[in-house]
């Protein structure tokens, strides 16, 4: 978008694409157990079954690093920059805290506001605001942070296959996660109506 020339202000249409609703994927998600579910992820080209979440997530992590993040941030130490993701993986469901993931990363928090900026605007984590019938606390109070897939967050995590997830301590955050995403793209597909 910062190579247009134009601003295309009122000409353009903007459609946020998340990875797949379980309802868009009714059939195959019903095939599956649980744990693998969350493990496959909802990305189009695991649902279709023409990759597989074990080769995928490693990839998908390289080239968002290698390009989107390089390009977008500069960032001089991709692997601080990947401790950074990490650490929101094992996160997920809890309040983000960016003077806490600061000190853990070794930046300081404008940096760690600044890169979870480039995440939420690439689709990798949502932070879902609090509620709050007082406007104003909605605004001010700490969001909580999801992934946008399940599957990344458990390749974040280095949970290797289905059966370590359902052992691992995570699990219900990675449920969690999934339930909180499936009400966040069912709100925003809402007013497109069934897909």
């Amino acid at each position: 978008m910062s190579s247009l020339s134009e601003s295309l202000v009122g000409r353009a249409g903007v459609f946020e694409l998340m990875p797949m609703a379980i309802n868009e994927i009714r059939e195959q998600s019903s095939e599956k157990p649980l744990d693998t579910f969350l493990y496959d992820g909802q990305f189009p080209a695991i649902c279709a079954k023409k990759n597989i979440a074990r080769l995928f997530y490693p990839s998908y992590v390289k080239t968002y690093l290698e390009k989107d993040v390089r390009d977008l941030l500069r960032i001089k130490d991709i692997m601080q920059f990947l401790k950074f993701m990490k650490l929101c993986a094992a996160r997920v469901g809890s309040v983000f805290n960016a003077s806490e993931l600061a000190n853990e990363v070794g930046v300081d928090s404008k940096t760690i506001t600044s890169w979870m900026s480039v995440l939420t605007a690439s689709y990798v984590v949502y932070l879902l605001p609090p509620y709050y019938e007082n406007i104003s606390k909605r605004l001010i109070k700490s969001p909580k942070l999801y992934f946008c897939d399940s599957g990344l967050a458990c390749y974040l995590l280095d949970i290797e296959n289905p059966k370590q997830l359902a052992r691992d301590k995570m699990r219900g955050n990675i449920f969690e996660n999934l339930v909180v995403m499936e009400a966040v793209k069912h709100r925003m597909t809402g007013w497109l109506g069934n897909r």
